[in-house]
């Protein structure tokens, strides 16, 4: 009796030895927190990154769209890293500008005046992180006020990044020139704590938006991405300014070419690939208001033009204004 029980037992531990060994072995991953797993096979068992997945929204030759699809989902967690709209019929004065995440995980991206019927073209490209959240603030200012935020504090150990935004004139009626304007300046910058913690309440939204009607309030829609740190791996800050040798009276000197958007022409090191992260831009004309041509930040030189390789775009119909720019970003793993 006592043999037969002994070997039941044997043969029960056994059996959970080798349950036990065929989880040990498990090659599928294992979700360990929301931005690493645990890869089995590999030895030592070291957690490694999830990927960050690269969502990209594109608009050609086409007028307003409200909802555009991306090709993978704009989640919350999806931070900003480049864009660029342009109008495919000549400059115009401007009623709204959009890069911005809807609900639905689409974008919104596109330039209009009070008609938008005018054909543009666009892309924007976001980081979906896994961990990131993010949100979104509304305000109303008049030309040239400060923007001023106060962001939710935020989870320990992340940085802030752009998420998206949307500027729009304040004014209705369907007469041209209703609520439309001339823009001299777009500059939108968040600041967190860093080096200090990130879920200290120190955290901001800052930045101007510049037009020729000082009468008219400009809402502005700031969206907001926490990153964690673990997906990030330095920063840095670039940005030109049309050479005043260039320029008489404030006024470009047309015919000189404009450097002051090439890539090549930026002293700062710029990002070495298309993997970073907006934290802050500013887009400004030296020599007052203009019509929008183009606008667009894009460090790695993906304009979307043939042969182009600015860095940023902002301009009317020429280049020959006078601008100054600065962009400020995060490099992504």
């Amino acid at each position: 009796m006592s043999k037969s029980l002994n070997f039941k037992s044997a043969s029960l531990l056994c059996l959970a030895s080798v349950t036990l060994c065929s989880t040990m072995i498990r090659a599928d991953p294992v979700t360990v927190n929301p931005t690493r797993v645990i890869d089995r096979t590999t030895p030592g068992l070291v957690a490694a990154l999830k990927p960050a997945i690269k969502a990209s929204v594109s608009v050609r030759n086409q007028s307003l769209a409200y909802s555009t699809p991306a090709n993978a989902g704009l989640t919350a967690a999806a931070a900003l890293s480049s864009f660029r709209i342009h109008y495919d019929n000549g400059d115009h004065a401007i009623r709204s500008i959009n890069v911005r995440k809807l609900p639905d995980q689409t974008a919104a991206l596109n330039i209009a005046d009070s008609f938008s019927d005018d054909p543009i073209t666009a892309f924007g490209n976001w980081w979906v992180i896994p961990g990131a959240t993010g949100g979104e603030l509304t305000t109303s200012i008049s030309s040239g006020q400060e923007i001023n935020l106060t962001v939710p504090v935020g989870p320990a150990n992340h940085r802030l990044v752009l998420g998206g935004f949307s500027l729009r004139i304040d004014g209705s009626g369907n007469n041209f020139e209703k609520g439309e304007v001339q823009v001299g300046r777009i500059a939108i910058r968040l600041n967190d704590p860093s080096p200090q913690a990130s879920n200290s309440a120190a955290s901001r939204i800052s930045g101007t938006v510049f037009t020729n009607d000082g009468n008219r309030n400009i809402i502005v829609t700031v969206q907001y991405v926490w990153v964690p740190t673990t997906y990030l791996i330095g920063e840095g800050r670039v940005g030109n300014r049309t050479d005043p040798a260039r320029t008489r009276g404030g006024v470009g000197i047309s015919g000189q070419g404009s450097p002051e958007r090439l890539r090549n022409s930026v002293t700062a090191q710029l990002p070495a690939s298309d993997r970073y992260l907006i934290r802050a831009f500013d887009l400004k004309f030296n020599n007052g208001t203009h019509n929008m041509l183009d606008i667009g930040v894009h460090l790695d030189g993906a304009t979307g033009s043939t042969g182009a390789d600015d860095a940023i775009s902002w301009q009317d119909n020429n280049r020959d204004d006078p601008i100054e720019w600065s962009v400020n970003y995060l490099n992504l793993r």
